[in-house]
């Protein structure tokens, strides 16, 4: 079971990825999801939707370079969502 969640869309996943490899070092486990579209992880059936995003972490990440709305959704109530550009990241 991981710690955390990270989720990322594009080449936001490779910034996921790295911070799986940084957490790893922290012996912190993490979960790369990449979700490149929102409308089709919505159409799967929930038993599927709980086995991507596990309900008992609620330590979550979304990653996006353009815009973090609406990924609060998937971050859920205790999760947080960053907005990347090539410079920084900032927390919506």
């Amino acid at each position: 079971m991981p710690d955390v969640i990270l989720i990322g869309s594009g080449s936001d996943v490779s910034l996921c990825v790295a911070a799986r490899e940084l957490l790893a070092t922290e012996n912190i486990k993490a979960r790369v999801v990449s979700m490149p579209s929102w409308e089709l992880f919505d159409a799967q059936e929930s038993t599927y939707q709980q086995s991507v995003l596990l309900p008992a972490v609620t330590a979550r990440v979304t990653v996006e370079e353009a815009s973090p709305i609406g990924w609060e959704r998937y971050a859920g109530p205790c999760g947080l969502s960053l907005e990347c550009a090539a410079s920084a990241c900032r927390r919506r």
